[in-house]
C-alpha cells in the first residue's frame, strides 16, 4: 500500500488540493458553485492525465547508452516500478 501511495503521490495530492482549495471558497448561490465545483473536478481530472509517465522511446540498456553517448543533450529520466 505505502508503494502505491509513493508511485502516486502527485497524482493523489494534486486533484485533492484543488477540491481543497475551491470547497473552502465560501460560495452560497448553487448557480455559482455548481459550475465553480465542475471546473474544478475537469481540472483535477486534466492533472491527473497530464502527470501520468510517458511510455519510454528506449528498449534496452545497451541502447540507452548508445543514446547518452551521441553527443546531443539528453534528458535521463531513472523511476522505480516497485
Amino acid at each position: 500500500m505505502i508503494e502505491f501511495i509513493n508511485q502516486n503521490s502527485a497524482v493523489i495530492a494534486v486533484p485533492l488540493f484543488l477540491v481543497a482549495m475551491f470547497a473552502l471558497l465560501p460560495i452560497r448561490s448553487w448557480r455559482k458553485r455548481i459550475p465553480l465545483y465542475s471546473g474544478v473536478a475537469i481540472a483535477g481530472v486534466v492533472a491527473i492525465l497530464a502527470l501520468q509517465p510517458g511510455d519510454s522511446t528506449v528498449a534496452s540498456d545497451s541502447e540507452a547508452r548508445d543514446v547518452i553517448a551521441s553527443g546531443s543533450p539528453v534528458f535521463v529520466e531513472f523511476f522505480s516500478n516497485t
